[in-house]
């Protein structure tokens, strides 16, 4: 797809160029799977991680069991943890610094027709949820994926919205102009998860211990993307494996290094985007910038490059940002 559609509190409408590809998160995670059972990779299906072995204050491996209660034992030099923003291993390996979730999400999937909303991305920005949102994402013909999330640093004084009953509000909105809407069916295969956000709320790091992905909190603020993150956050902690194993050290002073590196090509994106999140919660901001964005094909290009990640989103949502927007027409 090559269209985004972003909906102000006001319901005015901005169109942008956006180039993205969708899919089923299963269908994603097992092309990830293959990958990686390509690669040399040992895949234990059905075994869970228990608990983690440590001597001398180190992480040495882990106890998992099988499906049928069997217990294994797998022990290794280093051990990268990437379970998401479930907190009970990041608790046990001594990285949680914050056990709270920055965000909430839920999503169903629609088999059906909507009208006007495929072949784009549609974000609508809902007064309930700012600065979260609601979403359209075709999936392929006639599948959908919609869904909204919620930031739990809301607007100070605003009670954190019940996440199903805006979310029902939102189908029944959009149920008016599609029939083939099912809301029983949408509510009944409902799906919801934790979100961690802004790289905070966990250590990256211990001694024999590295973590990657959504249980550091790589999940964008403002934007809530956080797939791409995590694969990023995967290949900056493989270099520093890599040479964790060639220098034979795998202690927490060597792995720091993976903080740094960390801190040095994301620090920075991080907080611009928790930045302009703090500006995006309030409706009349975002009604103006969907206002001056409409009218200026400068203002236009400024926004489609912060989603292509090309420009930082404080160049928007700042009040030096907001000022040159409102000059700009």
């Amino acid at each position: 797809m090559n269209r985004l559609q972003l909906i102000a509190p006001d319901r005015s409408s901005v169109n942008l160029n956006y180039e993205s590809l969708t899919i089923k998160r299963y269908d994603f995670d097992h092309l990830l799977l293959e990958q990686a059972i390509r690669a040399g990779t040992l895949v234990l299906q059905g075994t869970k991680i228990v608990d983690f072995i440590e001597e001398k204050g180190a992480i040495v491996g882990v106890r998992a069991k099988t499906h049928d209660g069997k217990e294994v034992i797998i022990r290794s030099d280093l051990t990268v943890l990437a379970t998401g923003a479930a907190t009970p291993l990041i608790k046990k390996a001594h990285l949680l610094e914050t056990p709270l979730p920055s965000a909430f999400a839920v999503r169903a999937y629609h088999h059906g027709e909507l009208n006007g909303f495929s072949g784009q991305l549609t974000i609508f920005y809902e007064r309930a949820l700012l600065p979260g949102y609601a979403w359209i994402f075709p999936l392929g013909p006639e599948v959908y994926n919609i869904g909204c999330s919620v930031f739990l640093d809301n607007v100070t004084g605003r009670q954190t919205p019940n996440l199903r009953s805006v979310f029902n509000s939102f189908l029944i909105r959009l149920a008016a102009s599609n029939p083939s809407l099912d809301l029983k069916q949408l509510n009944t295969s409902l799906k919801g998860a934790p979100l961690r956000t802004g790289l905070t709320g966990s250590r990256l790091y211990g001694d024999g211990i590295m973590a990657v992905g959504e249980s550091i909190g790589v999940t964008y603020p403002l934007t809530g993307e956080g797939i791409g993150k995590s694969l990023e956050s995967a290949e900056v902690a493989a270099e520093v494996i890599t040479e964790a194993v060639y220098q034979g050290d795998f202690s927490s002073h060597f792995l720091l290094k993976y903080k740094f590196l960390m801190g040095a090509r994301f620090g920075r994106r991080y907080r611009s985007y928790a930045s302009a999140q703090r500006w995006a919660k309030y409706p009349f901001i975002l009604n103006f910038v969907s206002d001056r964005v409409r009218k200026n094909v400068v203002l236009r290009r400024r926004i489609e490059s912060i989603l292509d990640e090309k420009q930082d989103p404080t160049e928007i949502f700042s009040l030096w940002g907001l000022v040159k927007a409102f000059a700009c027409c």
